[in-house]
């Protein structure tokens, strides 16, 4: 399965390190003002009785300070905790998390294409235009599209878009030819596997049975076929659903790639 890197890892570390250093600086630099006064009399009568002391003045400006203090620090250790969460969210092995979290897919005309992969013990989703996605089927050995009870098409759609692809070749795309199998389920794939050329990918359309059923019957063929899942390099067995559910739990599908049809 395509594993995407955290490339924010790093960056998330040092703005939670940049934020306290601000916080520690400002703590330094805010510090108590004494404001001097001098207070003129006159010679026809003493008016300091209604000017502020100097030592009410200095209460005033300390406690004044003090309050920017804890506001800057409570609105610092606000962005840090907000920091922290969105790098290191919850896994769902955590206490209180006794199911994997499924995730809404959020489908739009500039991002109906999917890529999946599990960090931190949670399942990822994340946008790809078409020609990366078709590009991850041109490099596969075996391409499972699960259609969803939706479906209106969608996998005519994939399997045009990855044939046009596989014979434009172009960067990154294994040369070959798209064979389409007669097959409707994920057994029995060995015959036509062993016929296929070299660069050859065969796609296979089978009905999406569950989550959990889909995922096993991918591993089920890779397994039968020697080859491995998920398409991190060219020659295994991508498991793709096709107009499935947009609340799709990764950790327990196991889908490689989401196709989602703009038509639905």
């Amino acid at each position: 399965m395509y594993r995407p890197r955290n490339r924010h890892h790093d960056h998330y570390h040092h703005l939670v390190l940049v934020l306290l250093v601000l916080a520690l600086l400002n703590l330094q630099s805010i510090k108590p003002t004494t404001a001097t006064f001098v207070l003129s009399g006159q010679q026809n009568g003493d008016q300091r009785q209604n000017t502020p002391s100097s030592r009410e003045l200095t209460r005033k400006t300390a406690l004044h300070a003090s309050r920017s203090r804890r506001s800057f620090v409570a609105s610092t250790a606000a962005i840090v905790t907000s920091s922290l969460l969105v790098e290191f969210p919850t896994s769902p092995s955590s206490p209180g998390n006794s199911v994997a979290n499924a995730v809404d897919i959020k489908v739009t005309p500039m991002a109906h294409t999917f890529v999946t992969g599990i960090t931190k013990g949670q399942g990822v989703v994340k946008p790809t235009r078409e020609n990366d996605f078709t590009r991850f089927l041109t490099n596969a050995k075996v391409v499972l599209l699960f259609t969803g009870d939706g479906s209106t098409g969608g996998e005519q759609e994939v399997t045009k878009l990855t044939k046009e692809r596989k014979a434009g070749e172009g960067p990154g795309v294994t040369p070959g030819n798209i064979v389409m199998s007669a097959a409707n389920k994920v057994t029995s794939l060995e015959k036509e596997v062993s016929s296929l050329g070299k660069g050859d990918t065969l796609i296979v359309t089978i009905p999406s049975a569950s989550f959990a059923g889909d995922r096993k019957a991918a591993a089920d063929s890779a397994t039968s076929l020697g080859l491995f899942l998920g398409g991190a390099k060219e020659g295994g067995v991508v498991s793709v659903l096709v107009d499935g559910s947009k609340s799709v739990t990764i950790e327990e599908s196991g889908y490689d790639l989401l196709w989602y049809s703009l038509s639905r």
